[in-house]
């Protein structure tokens, strides 16, 4: 027997996948009308048809509309039961085929009819799916949906994290901008990632809009400390002209220096890097090189 051609088994794996997937929201939908037409026709006072179509005079006869209240009250209560059907997960996929090119019609009808924005799946919300896909139209989607621009994330090294700390971590000018122009707080923690990642436009633009350089991640640490980390020489550079930090020696809690961060470990991945380019203009700044840390470690020490 001749065997199928690779491509052939991919088109139709992919083909009953889809097809599973359409039956999958069909059934939803089904399940949403539902419930939905019965509790308009117990509000109407009529016996829900058994095929769940309401009579064409339902919609031709325009009830008046309840006041404000009590109009909240039935969008929430709606909402509670399209989200029991539609989970953020679901909303999280949707985030992901539109980064890979499926376009946003998907994630819109998932918002339209109430998905949970907010909700948190792996740490992340939906927000900071989009942000770390890179997917500019899914963020700017979900924003004007109202999803909250200061949820903070609660996976592993990144607790705490923001959908704009995330866009400064993955260094995406136009995402930055984006979030900074609907309200997100651009803090101190969003500046010290733009000053380990860059690039140098990411940080000023963060400058510009009233982020705190004075204040650190934790312990002690400045921008300076982040910048030499991150070998960004045009940071840490702009960082002594403008005089954000006056001390080229200046030391965090455990007694180090920006100098001794360029053999040492980063913010975000804790890995050891050598960042020649920073340590080179440190040391022409009149950067100690012969600085300890708190243990004692010299430059040399902490390279290992």
């Amino acid at each position: 027997m001749e065997a199928l051609p690779e491509c052939f088994l991919c088109v139709l794996r992919d083909m009953e996948k889809f097809e599973k997937d359409v039956t999958g929201v069909v059934a939803s939908f089904r399940e949403k009308r539902r419930v939905l037409t019965e509790a308009v026709s117990r509000s109407l006072g009529i016996p829900p048809p058994s095929d769940f179509s309401l009579p064409q005079s339902v919609f031709e006869n325009e009830s008046p509309k309840p006041p404000p209240r009590v109009a909240a009250a039935l969008t929430g209560l709606v909402g509670n039961v399209i989200r029991s059907f539609v989970g953020a997960e679901t909303l999280c996929q949707a985030v992901d085929a539109c980064a890979g090119g499926g376009g946003t019609d998907d994630l819109a009808l998932l918002l339209r009819v109430g998905a949970d924005i907010d909700a948190l799946v792996e740490g992340k919300n939906v927000l900071m799916r989009g942000v770390c896909s890179a997917s500019l139209p899914a963020v700017e989607m979900l924003v004007e949906e109202g999803a909250n621009l200061e949820t903070e994330g609660e996976e592993g090294t990144d607790k705490g994290f923001t959908a704009l700390v995330y866009a400064c971590d993955k260094s995406h000018p136009e995402m930055v901008k984006f979030l900074v122009s609907r309200g997100q707080d651009t803090g101190h923690t969003p500046l010290s990632y733009a000053a380990y990642k860059g690039p140098l436009g990411i940080f000023e633009f963060l400058l510009s809009k009233g982020a705190d350089v004075g204040k650190s991640v934790f312990e002690g640490t400045t921008v300076l400390h982040q910048a030499a980390s991150g070998n960004q020489r045009e940071i840490a550079e702009m960082i002594l002209d403008r005089g954000l930090v006056n001390d080229v020696n200046v030391r965090n809690d455990a007694l180090e220096t920006p100098f001794l961060w360029t053999a040492c470990h980063g913010i975000r991945d804790h890995m050891t890097r050598d960042s020649d380019a920073v340590a080179d203009l440190l040391i022409a700044r009149g950067a100690d090189v012969h600085a300890r840390n708190r243990g004692g470690n010299p430059f040399f020490i902490m390279q290992r």
